[in-house]
């Protein structure tokens, strides 16, 4: 293989330009044997195999009543040689799901320089993305009632016979694996776009009502003359801030926040996924981003750019936009928000004052 490629001129000049590439596979294969000092399968034996307990695979031909063996043309028992870290992997939906709940867990942990499933470089089009080594998808169609990315992490291989693909949605931590014997890539297809679909939009209903479960309703200061309160909602936006009183001010239609949102926004909280105290995992840490709402077929091309700046104004130390959420309590309902820039805890009020719209209510109906 190598004798082969050193003549070739390269596809695009280095560092230009991505692609997909099996021979960087191959040549990956090469460079695990060579700093492992052992074969490429054992590597991926005991590296991989091993400690997911993947134990129906294999980079070996396993027995005929392993597996699904379908019509000719196929490469059951096509021995890939140099090319088996492209494909030359014997595998079980089961054992997949293992390999991607690991990855699912751990994908932001294996290595402290990287998240592992961040996009490395754009594809073709608006949507597509090549990452290390998955082939990504981002989309703002497959959610029903709101235009919210999500994003599908893949990885698809088909040889004659055989087609399949492993996903990960870690917005919803999900992993999905098809694989499909005898049938051609269309196939395929039409069961991701039916598996898919319907599985992030049931997935989307669950985590409306999580949030509004566990996070939604209407928090206040224990004094009332204080006259500070917030009320959080759930619904197809996610967690959204639809009122903010502080002191008797209404802090949305203050000067601060005017100067810093668009005629037309909403306060939308995003998590940090990190805690005040990290030890004992308490105090989730949540920053309220200002979400600019805009008419579809309106606006100018670069309406379109969005560079979001989630660490806001400070005041004393303290972001404006923090809110850290406690007190979880056994049916992990918090009980106690933190405005940390404005010094005070208020406490979530239950059964009264908490009647969300009829339309907000419709939405997390399942």
């Amino acid at each position: 293989m190598l004798k082969a490629i050193k003549p070739k001129p390269p596809l695009f000049a280095p560092n230009q330009k991505s692609t997909y590439s099996n021979l960087a596979f191959d040549l990956l294969g090469l460079v695990l044997s060579r700093v492992t000092n052992q074969t490429f399968e054992s590597y991926i034996e005991k590296a991989i195999f091993k400690p997911l307990n993947m134990s129906a695979s294999t980079l070996y031909l396993p027995p005929d009543s392993a597996g699904v063996i379908p019509l000719e043309p196929q490469y059951w028992d096509v021995h890939e040689g140099i090319q088996k870290p492209t494909g030359g992997i014997y595998s079980s939906s089961n054992d997949l799901s293992k390999f991607l709940r690991y990855i699912l867990t751990h994908f932001n942990a294996i290595s402290h320089a990287i998240n592992w499933l961040n996009p490395v470089s754009p594809s073709r089009g608006l949507n597509s993305f090549y990452g290390m080594p998955w082939e990504i998808l981002q989309t703002d169609r497959i959610l029903k009632d709101s235009r919210r990315t999500v994003q599908f992490v893949t990885k698809g291989g088909g040889l004659p016979g055989y087609s399949s693909i492993i996903i990960t949605i870690p917005e919803y931590a999900l992993g999905i694996t098809i694989l499909v014997a005898g049938g051609r890539q269309p196939l395929l297809n039409k069961i991701l776009e039916i598996v898919t679909v319907a599985t992030v939009r049931a997935a989307e209903q669950l985590s409306i009502r999580q949030l509004h479960e566990r996070y939604a309703g209407r928090y206040r200061a224990t004094d009332p003359s204080l006259n500070s309160s917030v009320t959080i909602i759930s619904d197809r936006r996610g967690l959204v801030v639809t009122d903010f009183i502080s002191n008797g001010t209404d802090f949305l239609s203050s000067d601060i926040t005017k100067i810093i949102s668009a005629d037309h926004w909403y306060a939308q909280l995003s998590p940090t996924l990190l805690y005040r105290d990290e030890k004992e995992q308490q105090g989730e840490e949540w920053r309220a981003l200002i979400v600019e709402e805009r008419e579809e077929g309106l606006g100018g091309i670069w309406d379109d750019f969005c560079s979001e700046n989630v660490d806001a104004t400070m005041y004393a130390g303290f972001p404006l936009n923090e809110m850290v959420f406690w007190d979880k309590n056994k049916q992990d309902k918090f009980k106690t928000l933190e405005l940390s820039a404005f010094r005070i805890n208020l406490t979530r009020v239950d059964d009264e004052d908490e009647d969300q719209s009829s339309s907000e209510q419709e939405v997390l109906e399942l």
